[in-house]
Protein backbone atom coordinates (compact mmCIF):
# COMPACT_ATOMS: atom_id res chain seq x y z
CA UNK A 1 0.00 0.00 0.00
CA UNK A 2 2.84 2.51 0.95
CA UNK A 3 4.44 1.70 -2.51
CA UNK A 4 1.57 2.36 -4.64
CA UNK A 5 1.11 5.79 -2.29
CA UNK A 6 4.47 6.62 -3.16
CA UNK A 7 4.17 6.10 -6.56
CA UNK A 8 0.95 7.92 -6.84
CA UNK A 9 2.43 11.02 -5.24
CA UNK A 10 5.44 10.71 -7.12
CA UNK A 11 3.35 10.63 -10.38
CA UNK A 12 1.12 13.15 -8.98
CA UNK A 13 4.00 15.80 -8.54
CA UNK A 14 5.79 14.81 -11.85
CA UNK A 15 2.40 16.47 -13.66
CA UNK A 16 2.40 19.03 -12.30
CA UNK A 17 6.03 19.93 -12.40
CA UNK A 18 5.90 22.71 -15.20
CA UNK A 19 3.97 25.38 -13.31
CA UNK A 20 5.85 24.47 -10.12
CA UNK A 21 9.21 25.19 -11.87
CA UNK A 22 8.29 28.14 -12.98
CA UNK A 23 6.46 29.45 -9.65
CA UNK A 24 9.63 28.57 -7.84
CA UNK A 25 12.05 30.33 -10.71
CA UNK A 26 9.80 33.71 -10.18
CA UNK A 27 10.07 33.29 -6.27
CA UNK A 28 13.70 33.10 -6.56
CA UNK A 29 14.07 36.70 -9.06
CA UNK A 30 11.85 38.54 -6.51
CA UNK A 31 13.95 37.20 -3.78
CA UNK A 32 16.67 37.76 -5.71
CA UNK A 33 16.10 41.52 -6.81
CA UNK A 34 14.69 42.72 -3.26
CA UNK A 35 18.15 40.63 -1.83
CA UNK A 36 20.51 42.47 -4.21
CA UNK A 37 18.65 46.37 -2.98
CA UNK A 38 19.30 45.62 0.80
CA UNK A 39 22.71 44.51 0.42
CA UNK A 40 23.91 46.57 -2.08
CA UNK A 41 27.58 46.12 -3.35
CA UNK A 42 27.70 43.19 -1.04
CA UNK A 43 25.74 40.95 -2.71
CA UNK A 44 27.48 37.99 -3.64
CA UNK A 45 27.22 33.87 -3.62
CA UNK A 46 25.28 34.57 0.35
CA UNK A 47 23.11 36.58 -1.06
CA UNK A 48 22.08 34.84 -3.97
CA UNK A 49 21.71 31.91 -1.95
CA UNK A 50 19.40 32.92 0.43
CA UNK A 51 17.54 34.42 -2.63
CA UNK A 52 14.46 31.60 -2.86
CA UNK A 53 13.98 32.47 1.25
CA UNK A 54 13.16 35.80 0.69
CA UNK A 55 11.05 35.52 -2.39
CA UNK A 56 8.90 32.92 -0.25
CA UNK A 57 8.37 35.30 2.32
CA UNK A 58 7.88 38.01 0.48
CA UNK A 59 4.84 35.90 -1.03
CA UNK A 60 3.40 34.71 2.43
CA UNK A 61 3.89 37.53 3.99
CA UNK A 62 1.83 39.95 1.79
CA UNK A 63 -0.54 37.21 1.50
CA UNK A 64 -0.43 37.39 5.39
CA UNK A 65 -1.22 40.87 5.27
CA UNK A 66 -4.24 40.92 2.81
CA UNK A 67 -6.28 38.05 4.49
CA UNK A 68 -5.34 39.53 8.32
CA UNK A 69 -6.60 43.01 7.10
CA UNK A 70 -9.44 41.47 4.67
CA UNK A 71 -8.36 42.48 1.55
CA UNK A 72 -9.66 39.93 -1.18
CA UNK A 73 -6.72 37.16 -1.46
CA UNK A 74 -6.59 36.03 -4.85
CA UNK A 75 -3.76 35.06 -7.59
CA UNK A 76 -4.22 38.41 -9.25
CA UNK A 77 -3.68 40.45 -5.83
CA UNK A 78 -0.75 38.45 -4.78
CA UNK A 79 1.05 38.22 -8.11
CA UNK A 80 -0.02 42.08 -8.49
CA UNK A 81 1.84 42.60 -5.54
CA UNK A 82 5.03 40.35 -6.15
CA UNK A 83 5.42 41.98 -9.18
CA UNK A 84 5.18 45.37 -7.51
CA UNK A 85 8.68 44.63 -5.73
CA UNK A 86 10.35 43.65 -9.02
CA UNK A 87 9.77 46.37 -10.42
CA UNK A 88 10.39 48.76 -7.89
CA UNK A 89 13.86 46.87 -6.76
CA UNK A 90 14.76 47.19 -10.34
CA UNK A 91 14.34 50.58 -10.90
CA UNK A 92 16.64 51.04 -7.53
CA UNK A 93 19.47 48.91 -9.05
CA UNK A 94 19.22 50.41 -12.67
CA UNK A 95 20.08 53.31 -10.96
CA UNK A 96 23.03 52.15 -9.00
CA UNK A 97 26.11 51.79 -11.09
CA UNK A 98 27.69 48.65 -10.02
CA UNK A 99 24.83 46.60 -10.91
CA UNK A 100 25.38 47.76 -14.28
CA UNK A 101 28.72 45.69 -14.53
CA UNK A 102 27.38 42.96 -13.33
CA UNK A 103 28.09 40.04 -15.56
CA UNK A 104 25.14 38.85 -17.89
CA UNK A 105 26.81 35.35 -17.69
CA UNK A 106 26.99 35.34 -14.26
CA UNK A 107 23.07 36.07 -13.91
CA UNK A 108 22.64 33.67 -16.94
CA UNK A 109 24.65 30.65 -14.94
CA UNK A 110 22.90 31.62 -11.94
CA UNK A 111 19.00 31.19 -13.26
CA UNK A 112 20.67 28.18 -15.25
CA UNK A 113 21.40 26.37 -12.31
CA UNK A 114 17.66 27.71 -10.01
CA UNK A 115 16.31 26.25 -12.96
CA UNK A 116 17.87 22.99 -13.16
CA UNK A 117 17.64 22.70 -9.30
CA UNK A 118 13.60 23.34 -9.66
CA UNK A 119 13.64 21.15 -12.28
CA UNK A 120 14.65 18.29 -9.93
CA UNK A 121 12.90 19.12 -7.28
CA UNK A 122 9.06 19.28 -8.85
CA UNK A 123 10.43 16.28 -11.14
CA UNK A 124 8.77 13.63 -8.43
CA UNK A 125 11.88 11.77 -7.98
CA UNK A 126 12.52 12.56 -4.52
CA UNK A 127 10.83 11.04 -1.85
CA UNK A 128 7.84 12.76 0.07
CA UNK A 129 6.84 11.70 3.67
CA UNK A 130 2.48 12.41 4.25
CA UNK A 131 0.53 12.83 7.41
CA UNK A 132 -3.03 13.64 8.60
CA UNK A 133 -1.88 17.10 9.84
CA UNK A 134 0.15 17.22 5.98
CA UNK A 135 -3.78 16.78 4.62
CA UNK A 136 -5.54 18.79 7.09
CA UNK A 137 -3.45 21.57 7.83
CA UNK A 138 -1.45 21.94 4.91
CA UNK A 139 -3.77 21.10 1.87
CA UNK A 140 -7.48 21.38 3.35
CA UNK A 141 -6.98 24.28 5.05
CA UNK A 142 -4.82 26.31 2.46
CA UNK A 143 -7.26 25.14 -0.22
CA UNK A 144 -9.84 26.77 1.56
CA UNK A 145 -8.04 30.00 2.42
CA UNK A 146 -7.49 30.28 -1.94
CA UNK A 147 -10.88 29.88 -2.35
CA UNK A 148 -13.05 32.02 0.08
CA UNK A 149 -10.10 34.46 -0.34
CA UNK A 150 -9.41 34.80 3.09
CA UNK A 151 -10.37 34.01 6.72
CA UNK A 152 -13.45 33.11 7.60
CA UNK A 153 -15.30 32.38 11.38
CA UNK A 154 -15.53 28.36 10.02
CA UNK A 155 -11.92 28.25 9.85
CA UNK A 156 -12.23 28.21 14.13
CA UNK A 157 -9.33 25.18 14.63
CA UNK A 158 -7.50 26.09 11.79
CA UNK A 159 -7.08 29.97 12.99
CA UNK A 160 -6.22 28.78 16.56
CA UNK A 161 -3.79 25.52 15.82
CA UNK A 162 -1.59 26.31 12.40
CA UNK A 163 1.30 28.67 12.15
CA UNK A 164 -0.86 31.15 9.19
CA UNK A 165 2.82 31.50 7.30
CA UNK A 166 2.92 27.65 7.11
CA UNK A 167 -0.90 27.47 5.73
CA UNK A 168 -0.12 30.42 3.92
CA UNK A 169 2.81 29.65 1.68
CA UNK A 170 1.34 26.12 0.85
CA UNK A 171 -1.56 28.47 -0.82
CA UNK A 172 0.98 28.51 -3.71
CA UNK A 173 -0.44 25.29 -5.55
CA UNK A 174 -4.01 26.59 -5.39
CA UNK A 175 -3.44 29.53 -6.31
CA UNK A 176 -1.06 28.68 -9.38
CA UNK A 177 -2.77 25.29 -10.21
CA UNK A 178 -0.27 22.54 -9.41
CA UNK A 179 -2.36 21.42 -7.01
CA UNK A 180 0.20 20.12 -4.71
CA UNK A 181 3.79 21.92 -3.39
CA UNK A 182 5.70 19.00 -2.38
CA UNK A 183 8.24 20.40 -5.27
CA UNK A 184 8.09 23.82 -3.57
CA UNK A 185 9.23 22.08 0.10
CA UNK A 186 11.98 19.91 -1.65
CA UNK A 187 13.56 23.36 -3.53
CA UNK A 188 13.77 24.90 -0.01
CA UNK A 189 15.44 21.62 1.45
CA UNK A 190 18.08 21.64 -1.54
CA UNK A 191 18.45 25.51 -1.17
CA UNK A 192 19.22 25.87 2.49
CA UNK A 193 21.54 22.39 2.21
CA UNK A 194 23.66 24.30 -0.20
CA UNK A 195 23.50 26.90 2.32
CA UNK A 196 25.21 25.14 4.89
CA UNK A 197 27.30 23.65 2.07
CA UNK A 198 28.68 27.33 1.62
CA UNK A 199 28.93 28.08 5.24
CA UNK A 200 30.45 24.78 6.16
CA UNK A 201 33.66 25.51 3.43
CA UNK A 202 34.06 29.20 4.66
CA UNK A 203 34.10 28.10 8.48
CA UNK A 204 36.78 25.58 7.25
CA UNK A 205 38.90 27.59 5.10
CA UNK A 206 39.35 30.52 7.71
CA UNK A 207 41.42 27.61 9.40
CA UNK A 208 41.99 25.14 6.83
CA UNK A 209 44.13 25.28 3.15
CA UNK A 210 41.69 24.67 0.28
CA UNK A 211 42.06 20.92 0.13
CA UNK A 212 41.62 20.10 4.30
CA UNK A 213 38.50 22.75 3.84
CA UNK A 214 37.00 20.66 0.41
CA UNK A 215 37.67 17.24 2.47
CA UNK A 216 35.87 18.30 5.66
CA UNK A 217 32.85 19.96 4.53
CA UNK A 218 32.24 16.82 2.24
CA UNK A 219 32.77 14.55 5.88
CA UNK A 220 30.28 17.06 7.51
CA UNK A 221 28.01 17.07 4.76
CA UNK A 222 27.41 13.46 4.20
CA UNK A 223 26.91 12.94 8.49
CA UNK A 224 24.21 15.38 7.98
CA UNK A 225 22.25 14.16 4.82
CA UNK A 226 22.78 10.50 6.18
CA UNK A 227 21.02 11.41 9.42
CA UNK A 228 17.85 10.33 10.24
CA UNK A 229 16.10 13.61 11.54
CA UNK A 230 17.29 15.08 8.85
CA UNK A 231 15.95 12.89 6.15
CA UNK A 232 12.78 12.78 8.47
CA UNK A 233 12.48 16.77 8.13
CA UNK A 234 13.11 17.10 4.90
CA UNK A 235 10.87 14.23 3.28
CA UNK A 236 7.71 15.02 5.65
CA UNK A 237 5.37 17.65 4.03
CA UNK A 238 4.74 19.47 7.45
CA UNK A 239 5.66 22.89 8.54
CA UNK A 240 8.11 21.61 10.92
CA UNK A 241 10.72 21.34 7.87
CA UNK A 242 10.57 24.61 6.79
CA UNK A 243 10.61 25.66 10.43
CA UNK A 244 13.82 24.32 10.55
CA UNK A 245 15.42 26.05 7.63
CA UNK A 246 14.38 29.72 8.39
CA UNK A 247 15.47 29.00 11.91
CA UNK A 248 19.08 28.12 10.54
CA UNK A 249 18.94 30.44 7.86
CA UNK A 250 17.76 33.28 10.41
CA UNK A 251 20.91 32.43 12.89
CA UNK A 252 23.48 31.99 10.32
CA UNK A 253 22.78 36.02 8.39
CA UNK A 254 22.53 37.65 11.74
CA UNK A 255 25.76 35.97 12.83
CA UNK A 256 27.18 36.46 9.36
CA UNK A 257 26.44 40.29 9.44
CA UNK A 258 27.02 41.38 12.57
CA UNK A 259 30.43 43.60 12.02
CA UNK A 260 27.68 45.54 9.86
CA UNK A 261 26.76 47.00 13.22
CA UNK A 262 29.97 47.83 14.56
CA UNK A 263 30.60 51.75 14.92
CA UNK A 264 31.25 53.54 12.61
CA UNK A 265 29.07 51.84 10.07
CA UNK A 266 26.84 55.45 10.27
CA UNK A 267 23.99 52.94 11.82
CA UNK A 268 22.70 51.06 8.85
CA UNK A 269 23.41 47.82 9.03
CA UNK A 270 23.22 46.27 5.15
CA UNK A 271 20.46 43.45 4.60
CA UNK A 272 18.45 44.90 7.85
CA UNK A 273 14.94 44.59 5.93
CA UNK A 274 16.55 41.20 4.93
CA UNK A 275 17.07 39.43 8.36
CA UNK A 276 13.61 41.06 9.81
CA UNK A 277 12.03 39.69 7.17
CA UNK A 278 13.50 35.90 7.32
CA UNK A 279 12.90 36.50 11.05
CA UNK A 280 9.03 37.42 10.89
CA UNK A 281 8.41 34.66 8.45
CA UNK A 282 10.08 32.14 11.00
CA UNK A 283 8.32 33.32 13.44
CA UNK A 284 4.59 33.13 12.05
CA UNK A 285 5.73 29.39 10.46
CA UNK A 286 4.66 28.23 14.09
CA UNK A 287 1.93 29.27 16.51
CA UNK A 288 4.97 28.63 18.92
CA UNK A 289 7.03 30.48 16.46
CA UNK A 290 6.46 33.62 17.84
CA UNK A 291 8.14 32.49 21.71
CA UNK A 292 11.13 30.42 20.24
CA UNK A 293 11.79 33.71 18.41
CA UNK A 294 11.78 36.14 21.36
CA UNK A 295 14.61 33.81 22.63
CA UNK A 296 16.72 33.67 19.58
CA UNK A 297 16.34 37.75 20.13
CA UNK A 298 18.00 37.35 22.88
CA UNK A 299 20.65 35.25 21.36
CA UNK A 300 21.37 37.68 18.70
CA UNK A 301 21.54 40.38 21.58
CA UNK A 302 24.68 38.96 22.83
CA UNK A 303 26.15 40.13 19.59
CA UNK A 304 27.34 43.74 18.26
CA UNK A 305 23.92 44.79 17.17
CA UNK A 306 22.64 47.94 19.11
CA UNK A 307 19.33 47.66 21.20
CA UNK A 308 17.45 49.60 18.75
CA UNK A 309 18.27 48.19 15.91
CA UNK A 310 17.04 45.01 17.35
CA UNK A 311 14.13 46.74 18.10
CA UNK A 312 12.97 47.87 14.76
CA UNK A 313 14.39 45.30 12.66
CA UNK A 314 13.33 42.20 14.64
CA UNK A 315 10.54 42.89 17.34
CA UNK A 316 8.55 45.45 15.28
CA UNK A 317 8.11 43.06 12.54
CA UNK A 318 6.58 40.42 14.67
CA UNK A 319 4.91 42.78 17.17
CA UNK A 320 2.91 44.61 14.20
CA UNK A 321 2.00 40.95 12.81
CA UNK A 322 0.72 39.42 16.18
CA UNK A 323 -0.95 42.37 17.26
CA UNK A 324 -3.05 42.63 13.55
CA UNK A 325 -3.66 39.39 13.79
CA UNK A 326 -5.04 38.34 17.38
CA UNK A 327 -7.23 41.36 17.47
CA UNK A 328 -8.67 40.01 13.69
CA UNK A 329 -9.17 36.30 15.44
CA UNK A 330 -10.11 36.97 18.84
CA UNK A 331 -11.88 40.86 18.61
CA UNK A 332 -13.34 40.70 15.56
CA UNK A 333 -14.08 37.08 14.13
CA UNK A 334 -14.65 36.15 18.24
CA UNK A 335 -13.02 32.59 17.42
CA UNK A 336 -13.85 29.97 20.05
CA UNK A 337 -12.54 26.59 18.76
CA UNK A 338 -13.85 24.04 20.20
CA UNK A 339 -10.01 22.88 20.82
CA UNK A 340 -7.22 25.44 20.71
CA UNK A 341 -3.46 26.09 20.80
CA UNK A 342 -3.73 30.02 20.76
CA UNK A 343 -6.33 31.33 23.52
CA UNK A 344 -6.65 34.80 24.27
CA UNK A 345 -4.98 34.27 27.73
CA UNK A 346 -1.55 32.73 25.45
CA UNK A 347 -1.88 35.66 22.87
CA UNK A 348 -1.95 38.29 26.22
CA UNK A 349 1.54 35.98 27.33
CA UNK A 350 2.82 36.36 23.80
CA UNK A 351 2.61 40.04 23.80
CA UNK A 352 3.97 40.42 27.32
CA UNK A 353 6.85 38.68 26.24
CA UNK A 354 7.62 41.15 23.52
CA UNK A 355 6.77 44.09 25.37
CA UNK A 356 9.11 42.51 28.28
CA UNK A 357 11.94 41.77 25.81
CA UNK A 358 11.26 45.37 23.97
CA UNK A 359 11.99 47.16 27.08
CA UNK A 360 15.12 45.36 26.99
CA UNK A 361 17.05 45.97 24.33
CA UNK A 362 15.23 49.16 23.99
CA UNK A 363 16.42 50.85 27.37
CA UNK A 364 18.31 48.32 29.38
CA UNK A 365 20.52 46.24 27.15
CA UNK A 366 23.03 49.50 25.88
CA UNK A 367 23.64 50.78 29.40
CA UNK A 368 25.05 47.23 30.53
CA UNK A 369 26.53 46.74 26.85
CA UNK A 370 29.98 45.57 28.85
CA UNK A 371 28.07 42.97 31.36
CA UNK A 372 25.73 42.10 28.40
CA UNK A 373 28.38 41.19 25.76
CA UNK A 374 30.24 38.62 28.73
CA UNK A 375 27.02 37.15 30.31
CA UNK A 376 24.02 37.28 27.81
CA UNK A 377 24.41 33.52 26.94
CA UNK A 378 24.31 32.44 30.77
CA UNK A 379 21.84 34.79 31.67
CA UNK A 380 19.38 33.19 28.75
CA UNK A 381 20.22 29.65 29.71
CA UNK A 382 19.78 30.26 33.55
CA UNK A 383 16.34 32.38 32.13
CA UNK A 384 15.05 29.35 29.82
CA UNK A 385 15.95 27.15 33.25
CA UNK A 386 14.64 28.67 35.80
CA UNK A 387 11.23 29.02 33.62
CA UNK A 388 11.21 25.28 33.12
CA UNK A 389 11.14 25.06 36.50
CA UNK A 390 8.34 27.10 37.26
CA UNK A 391 6.30 25.19 34.72
CA UNK A 392 7.02 22.12 36.81
CA UNK A 393 5.84 23.67 39.94
CA UNK A 394 2.95 24.44 37.92
CA UNK A 395 1.92 21.32 37.29
CA UNK A 396 4.45 18.34 38.11
CA UNK A 397 2.48 15.91 36.46
CA UNK A 398 2.51 16.86 33.03
CA UNK A 399 6.11 18.33 33.02
CA UNK A 400 7.02 15.09 33.73
CA UNK A 401 5.03 13.16 32.01
CA UNK A 402 6.24 15.68 29.13
CA UNK A 403 9.97 14.74 30.10
CA UNK A 404 9.70 10.97 30.20
CA UNK A 405 8.14 11.59 26.16
CA UNK A 406 10.93 13.50 25.62
CA UNK A 407 13.31 10.66 27.12
CA UNK A 408 11.80 8.00 25.19
CA UNK A 409 11.98 9.17 21.80
CA UNK A 410 15.35 10.27 22.22
CA UNK A 411 16.35 6.73 23.75
CA UNK A 412 14.06 4.90 21.18
CA UNK A 413 15.40 7.02 18.40
CA UNK A 414 11.87 8.22 17.58
CA UNK A 415 13.41 9.98 14.20
CA UNK A 416 16.36 10.87 15.49
CA UNK A 417 18.63 7.37 14.92
CA UNK A 418 22.23 8.20 16.20
CA UNK A 419 21.82 11.68 15.53
CA UNK A 420 21.72 12.45 19.58
CA UNK A 421 24.44 10.32 20.67
CA UNK A 422 26.80 11.64 17.87
CA UNK A 423 26.28 15.56 18.68
CA UNK A 424 26.63 14.52 22.58
CA UNK A 425 29.80 12.48 21.59
CA UNK A 426 31.09 15.69 19.87
CA UNK A 427 30.77 17.87 22.84
CA UNK A 428 32.12 15.28 25.21
CA UNK A 429 35.40 14.64 23.23
CA UNK A 430 35.52 18.71 22.65
CA UNK A 431 35.42 18.99 26.65
CA UNK A 432 37.83 16.21 27.42
CA UNK A 433 40.54 17.58 24.71
CA UNK A 434 39.50 21.12 25.56
CA UNK A 435 38.98 22.29 28.73
CA UNK A 436 41.67 22.00 30.85
CA UNK A 437 43.58 24.22 28.57
CA UNK A 438 41.25 26.56 27.28
CA UNK A 439 38.04 26.34 29.73
CA UNK A 440 34.69 26.17 28.16
CA UNK A 441 34.45 29.20 25.62
CA UNK A 442 30.94 29.20 24.74
CA UNK A 443 29.86 30.10 21.15
CA UNK A 444 26.61 32.34 19.78
CA UNK A 445 26.09 28.60 18.02
CA UNK A 446 26.05 26.81 21.58
CA UNK A 447 24.08 29.71 22.82
CA UNK A 448 21.80 29.33 19.82
CA UNK A 449 21.47 25.53 20.40
CA UNK A 450 21.09 25.05 23.99
CA UNK A 451 18.24 28.02 23.86
CA UNK A 452 16.40 26.42 21.73
CA UNK A 453 16.40 23.34 23.38
CA UNK A 454 15.08 24.49 26.81
CA UNK A 455 12.32 26.68 25.03
CA UNK A 456 10.81 23.69 23.05
CA UNK A 457 10.35 22.02 26.13
CA UNK A 458 8.81 24.83 27.41
CA UNK A 459 6.53 26.07 24.75
CA UNK A 460 5.47 21.72 24.10
CA UNK A 461 3.60 21.89 27.59
CA UNK A 462 1.05 24.92 25.79
CA UNK A 463 0.20 22.36 24.95
CA UNK A 464 -2.17 21.53 28.00
CA UNK A 465 -2.07 17.57 27.45
CA UNK A 466 1.12 15.17 27.63
CA UNK A 467 3.56 14.61 24.98
CA UNK A 468 3.82 11.05 24.06
CA UNK A 469 6.08 8.40 22.45
CA UNK A 470 5.92 8.88 18.89
CA UNK A 471 7.56 9.98 15.59
CA UNK A 472 4.54 12.14 14.90
CA UNK A 473 3.89 13.85 18.11
CA UNK A 474 3.75 17.38 17.98
CA UNK A 475 6.20 17.54 20.62
CA UNK A 476 8.65 15.53 19.22
CA UNK A 477 8.27 17.42 16.18
CA UNK A 478 9.24 20.94 17.89
CA UNK A 479 12.91 18.95 18.85
CA UNK A 480 13.23 17.84 15.71
CA UNK A 481 13.41 21.20 14.34
CA UNK A 482 16.81 21.94 16.23
CA UNK A 483 18.51 19.56 14.06
CA UNK A 484 20.26 22.10 11.71
CA UNK A 485 21.52 24.14 14.45
CA UNK A 486 22.42 21.10 16.54
CA UNK A 487 24.53 20.37 13.95
CA UNK A 488 26.04 23.63 13.10
CA UNK A 489 26.94 23.99 16.44
CA UNK A 490 28.34 20.73 16.81
CA UNK A 491 30.77 20.61 13.46
CA UNK A 492 32.01 24.45 14.71
CA UNK A 493 33.88 21.84 17.71
CA UNK A 494 34.15 19.44 15.20
CA UNK A 495 36.61 22.13 12.60
CA UNK A 496 38.07 23.34 15.89
CA UNK A 497 39.67 20.19 17.13
CA UNK A 498 40.76 19.47 14.07
CA UNK A 499 42.22 22.66 13.68
CA UNK A 500 43.63 22.53 17.16
CA UNK A 501 43.60 26.11 18.78
CA UNK A 502 40.60 25.06 21.42
CA UNK A 503 37.86 27.49 20.13
CA UNK A 504 34.80 27.67 18.17
CA UNK A 505 34.45 31.39 17.66
CA UNK A 506 35.27 33.80 14.52
CA UNK A 507 36.52 36.68 17.07
CA UNK A 508 39.10 34.18 18.56
CA UNK A 509 40.46 32.43 14.85
CA UNK A 510 42.52 33.93 12.14
CA UNK A 511 42.37 33.20 8.52
CA UNK A 512 44.73 30.71 6.82
CA UNK A 513 43.80 32.51 3.39
CA UNK A 514 45.38 36.17 4.96
CA UNK A 515 48.35 33.96 6.05
CA UNK A 516 48.96 32.44 3.10
CA UNK A 517 48.84 35.58 1.30
CA UNK A 518 51.22 37.24 4.09
CA UNK A 519 54.18 34.05 3.16
CA UNK A 520 53.94 34.74 -0.67
CA UNK A 521 54.14 38.36 -0.05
Amino acid sequence: MSEMITSFIGDMSAGFFIRQTVVICVLFVTGFFTAAVSYGKKAGLFEILISFPVGLSIYTLGSFLLITTGIPFNMVVITVLCLTVVIICAVILSRRAYWKELSVGYVLLTLIAVLCISVISTSGLLPVSVSNDSLYYYHMYPNALTHNGGLRMQFNVFLTDVGQASAILNTLPFVYGFDEGFGIQAFMNINTLLLVIFSLFEKCRERFDKKKAVIVTAILTAVLICSMPYIVMTEWVMSNGYFMCYMFICVLTVKRYENEAEPGNDGRIEGAFIMGLLFTMMALLRMEGCIAALILLLCFSSLKYPGKKLFTVFLVPILVSTVVYDIRIFLFMKIDAPYTFLTPLKAIIQMAAIAGISVYVIFIRDRIRNMADRYTGAAVITFLVLANAVLFLYDRILYIENAKAFIKNLSNQSGWGLFPMLITGVYVMWFIARSGKTGYNETYWDLCFAAYLLTAIAVSFARDDALRESIADSGNRVMLQVTLLAFFAASMRVISLISNDGTADDDNIKNITDQEENRNG
